[in-house]
């Protein structure tokens, strides 16, 4: 058991990178500051539109990770700015809150953005190593755009190893009306 604590250990300083440093940036992206942060205020499609270079994102699991069961109704994620490091998020079906959260992150590169990370050992199942980072910003037609990218490792039934690192560059999700 010591072993696999040490493993993992090493695995996390060295595989542990998420990092958005890689990703090409959007031309028309308007540079986020503290004076121009409540851009971000308003509500979004929670699935993106696929254009040339996109691929199909989700902005519930973006912000929340896990639980979700679409109804197949309206679905929009609405975002609020409380300061230049807190925005609420709040996940909405049809005109009804499902979930909320205040998630801290910081203005960088002309992004707003978050990091998390998870270290879940519950060593009967699965143990797992995750590292995110997730930023977003505003393109000038008033759509959002984000950027993805996470790294994970462990185990799975004590010894099946698993490393996944999922990436998901400019992927622009529509912005709706108030």
């Amino acid at each position: 058991m010591v072993k696999t604590g040490y493993l993992f250990f090493i695995l996390s300083i060295c595989f542990s990178c998420s990092s958005l440093k890689l990703c090409v940036q959007n031309e028309d992206k308007i540079e986020l500051s503290q004076s121009n942060i409540n851009l971000l205020n308003g509500k979004f499609a929670n699935d993106s539109f696929l254009n040339k270079d996109s691929i199909q994102g989700s902005l519930y699991w973006n912000f929340f990770d896990r639980g979700h069961n679409s109804k197949d109704s309206v679905e929009y994620i609405k975002l609020e700015v409380l300061n230049t490091k807190k925005i609420k998020v709040s996940y909405f079906d049809g005109d009804t809150i499902v979930r909320s959260k205040v998630l801290k992150g910081k203005i960088r590169n002309g992004y707003f953005e978050f990091h998390k990370k998870y270290l879940i050992i519950p060593a009967l199942y699965v143990n797992v190593f995750r590292n995110r980072s997730f930023r977003i910003s505003i393109l000038t037609n008033g759509n959002l755009i984000t950027d993805y990218n996470q790294v994970s490792f462990g185990t799975g039934f004590f010894i099946i190893p698993f490393y996944e690192n999922v990436k998901e560059f400019n992927v622009e999700f529509m912005g709706l009306k108030e």
